[in-house]
């Protein structure tokens, strides 16, 4: 095994914290049950070692599972939400739900880091931009929120509008700002990141995605984004990368704008996009990112 690939298994172990006891506990029968019309019931079984199982139930706002995961003492719950998603975690030593809350595309990227955008409403007064935020299960749910949580009820009530939770890291204003607004006060300056899964880079800790800007797919302008994560969710720093059109043998009607179907690790800071043939004349394309200063 060459020194590369070792880094890449060290740093999935280490990656976002470490989750030693995660596979000492055991889930089963992770299930949904229709409750009211906006909401269901979440219930599964819980043991941890050799102890018997618990069975533990919770009203919840998915209409379905995705994914599901442990991260050190919580399971985290990821599916959709009517015309969202939403994150669900539970703190299997009290066997309880401790947080949830509503975003769009939540991914998990390491042992216990979930990234996804922050919810807006389909119809909000102003020009929406996308916010990318972070929630560290490693953490307190009142530490996984700017605002003061304390006065707040945790977890936050099903007829809540639980939406402003996690750190943001993406626009580079939101994170130096510790922002979490996603207005902007022209169409020209919105920012489009859903589309190809977030993912991070293992040899950097970077996450990594594309983001396009404009009003419409006219006029976006497509970068690489990649977010420095080393130092931490709280001081993450944003690279916007150009990426190489004139590489392709065919553009699209907007030459500034590129459609990618994944985006892949090829080696240390060389990412991969996966690209529709019949549209771009090539399958793929390759993006260095730059070392930084």
């Amino acid at each position: 095994m060459n020194r590369y690939l070792l880094l890449l298994l060290f740093l999935s172990i280490t990656i976002g914290g470490r989750c030693d006891n995660a596979s000492s506990w055991q889930i089963s029968n992770l299930t949904l049950k229709e409750r009211r019309e906006r909401s269901r019931n979440l219930q599964f079984s819980v043991a941890h070692d050799r102890q018997s199982a618990i069975n533990v139930t919770a009203e919840v706002v998915l209409t379905r599972i995705d994914s599901s995961f442990v991260a050190g003492d919580k399971l985290a719950v990821l599916g959709d939400a009517g015309r969202a998603q939403a994150v669900i975690v539970f703190d299997l030593r009290q066997a309880r739900e401790i947080d949830w809350f509503f975003c769009y595309e939540p991914k998990r990227i390491s042992p216990q880091w979930i990234v996804y955008v922050e919810f807006y409403p389909a119809h909000s007064a102003g020009y929406s931009t996308d916010v990318v935020l972070i929630y560290d299960l490693g953490k307190t749910p009142s530490d996984n929120c700017l605002d003061s949580r304390g006065a707040v009820h945790l977890p936050p009530s099903i007829g809540d509008y639980a939406v402003r939770v996690g750190i943001p890291v993406y626009p580079e204003s939101n994170a130096s700002q510790h922002s979490y607004l996603n207005e902007v006060e022209s169409p020209s300056r919105s920012v489009i990141v859903l589309g190809p899964p977030f993912f991070l880079l293992l040899s950097s800790k970077e996450l990594v995605f594309l983001s396009h800007q404009g009003r419409d797919a006219h006029d976006y302008i497509t970068h690489l984004i990649a977010v420095d994560l080393s130092k931490g969710v709280s001081d993450a720093r944003t690279e916007t990368i150009n990426l190489p059109f004139d590489e392709l043998p065919r553009k699209s009607n907007n030459p500034n704008f590129l459609h990618a179907t994944r985006l892949e690790e090829v080696g240390p800071r060389l990412v991969r996009l996966i690209l529709p043939k019949e549209d771009y004349g090539v399958d793929s394309l390759m993006v260095h990112i730059p070392g930084r200063g």
